[in-house]
């Protein structure tokens, strides 16, 4: 006897099922979104500290201490003034006793670990960038993460507005033709599944849609942030008496900037006017030399004018040609990322509605004292997808302090414990579950 329900009660429970659904996907993604943002902002703006770095590893290596460096504070000035972004800039030992600083920082934020590239907080962004010596920290502005959040959120919203319509529409649409006496439960639990399912991937697509779209925008900066700095080195030796036409090494300098940029292959710096260029090597600009306009940025490459001192009468340009295989891999592995959150509620949608319907089914012919299905396995899946994201992170937490605590790397396999006792838990379970619960009881079993 196939079991019923009202039109009213199905056209609600999905209606409510998908707006939950779509909160917390919304959820999901918007903080992906924000990790991603972080991320490019903090790649890109870091590039502005190569060259000082650089220049601090060359003259460190001549055997001079840190702490007599006397132009450091020029040095972090002229770092500054390449971004709008930096609010201040400090410079501290391997004992992360101060050194220098410029602008306006605090003086309790240090590195945690090797491995922590940067740390957000109410004030700004600390970007860390170490040297031979020590360490390099940049403040950053983090107004403009914040802005591109609420851009998405915004975006979000739209998106999940037309979702919850149509969720609406396709409910009422399924439900509403069925017979007088009610809805079956079978067919309820399969037009459920089909309208979450089709809600969350199209909520889910746009998002990563948006969010790609937002990716190759971020890497668009990096050949901005990579002509500042070729900019302020050629015209802080220009500014030194020597003529642009005198300067010589600067292939070889290209070619250390493209080396420590790994989203750029290959630097050149054309004469627009004359069609000629300076290259870091012999890489892909050759061909696309002659076609250096002002602005142009393509698929493969950005120009960018430089701002040279001298009031040259032709324009120089910076042709900074991009690594695609990485950035593909790069932006390959964000969408996977993404996908993996999108088929998280896809999977709590699917196991809310197999509840919700075998709960109805089994309702009125359960006996007291029977296992209840619906609730095993409902408990089961959270449990499960709970081990599951924390044994993600009890194995960055391991390993961030096996690196802090600068342990033997013979240790470093218990960062994967949890991971390998979980799956030894669930194992033997697969095995012996039904007879533990025969012999010793459910309420035993899952305290």
């Amino acid at each position: 006897m196939s079991i019923k329900i009202s039109k009213k009660r199905a056209v609600i429970t999905v209606i409510i099922l998908g707006l939950t659904m779509s909160i917390f996907s919304s959820v999901l993604m918007t903080m992906s979104y924000r990790k991603m943002k972080s991320d490019t902002y903090v790649h890109t703006e870091k590039l502005n500290t190569i060259s000082a770095v650089r220049k601090l590893n060359y003259a460190l290596g001549f055997g001079k201490p840190l702490e007599r460096y006397y132009g450091l504070g020029d040095l972090l000035e002229g770092t500054m003034g390449l971004s709008d972004h930096i609010l201040g800039i400090e410079v501290t030992n391997w004992e992360g006793s101060r050194i220098e600083t410029c602008g306006n920082m605090p003086d309790n934020i240090r590195r945690s670990g090797a491995d922590e590239e940067y740390v957000v907080r109410a004030d700004g962004i600390y970007v860390f960038a170490p040297f031979d010596a020590g360490t390099m920290i940049v403040r950053l502005k983090a107004d403009q993460v914040h802005v591109s959040v609420g851009e998405y959120i915004r975006y979000l919203t739209l998106i999940g507005g037309i979702v919850f319509f149509l969720i609406l529409a396709a409910s009422l649409f399924l439900f509403m033709i069925a017979g007088r006496d009610g809805i079956d439960v079978r067919r309820m639990r399969v037009s459920s599944i089909l309208i979450l399912i089709s809600a969350q991937a199209l909520l889910g697509g746009m998002s990563i849609r948006y969010m790609d779209r937002s990716f190759q925008t971020s890497v668009e900066q990096i050949a901005v942030s990579a002509a500042g700095m070729v900019e302020s080195d050629i015209n802080e030796v220009l500014r030194k008496g020597l003529a642009y036409e005198e300067l010589t090494g600067i292939d070889t300098y290209l070619d250390h900037i493209a080396e420590d940029i790994p989203e750029l292959s290959d630097l050149a710096i054309i004469d627009a006017e004359n069609e000629t260029g300076r290259k870091a090597d012999s890489g892909n600009n050759s061909d696309q030399a002659a076609g250096a306009q002002k602005g142009k940025t393509t698929d493969s490459r950005a120009d960018i004018e430089l701002s040279i001192d001298g009031n040259r009468e032709n324009g120089i340009i910076l042709s900074c040609s991009y690594d695609q295989d990485l950035i593909r891999t790069n932006r390959r592995n964000q969408i996977i990322d993404s996908i993996i959150l999108l088929l998280i509620t896809i999977f709590i949608s699917l196991e809310s509605v197999n509840f919700l319907t075998r709960h109805l089914e089994m309702k009125d012919s359960r006996k007291g004292g029977d296992l209840y299905l619906p609730g095993f396995r409902l408990f089961n899946f959270v449990v499960s997808l709970a081990f599951t994201l924390d044994v993600g992170f009890f194995s960055v937490l391991s390993r961030k302090m096996f690196t802090a605590m600068n342990l033997p790397d013979s240790m470093s396999f218990m960062s994967g414990m949890p991971n390998a006792m979980y799956s030894a838990a669930v194992l033997i379970g697969l095995f012996g579950c039904s007879s533990l619960i025969r012999r010793i009881g459910m309420r035993k079993i899952l305290t």
